[in-house]
């Protein structure tokens, strides 16, 4: 939590990032949800036609890590991935999967 002091400027001289050695923002907004409820609703889906289909954490997780091992046995390393995709479940898969692999998805 940020701490609260008097001023913008002391507020801004003070803070610092809390980041452990070894992060992955891949794991925070999926791996970790999958881990403690996987049935929990991650997406929702909606087409243009208006299908709705709901998607759970274990399944965004599944569907990541497959996406993560292809990007890992291709070799692909320290780059950045466009992802040229409309707003979808494959879309989000696409973003976890890249940062899992420790490169930067572009949108």
């Amino acid at each position: 939590m940020l701490e609260k002091f008097s001023t913008i400027g002391e507020t801004r001289k003070r803070f610092r990032w809390e980041i452990p050695e070894h992060y992955n923002i891949g794991h925070d907004i999926c791996d970790r949800w999958a881990e403690h409820d996987p049935g929990r609703l991650a997406i929702i889906d909606v087409t243009p036609d208006g299908t709705a289909t709901e998607h759970s954490f274990g399944v965004l997780r599944a569907a990541s890590n497959r996406l993560a091992n292809l990007i890992t046995t291709e070799g692909i390393a320290d780059t950045r991935i466009a992802v040229l995709l409309p707003q979808s479940f494959e879309t989000a898969v696409a973003h976890i999967g890249i940062i899992k692999t420790g490169n930067v998805s572009l949108p």
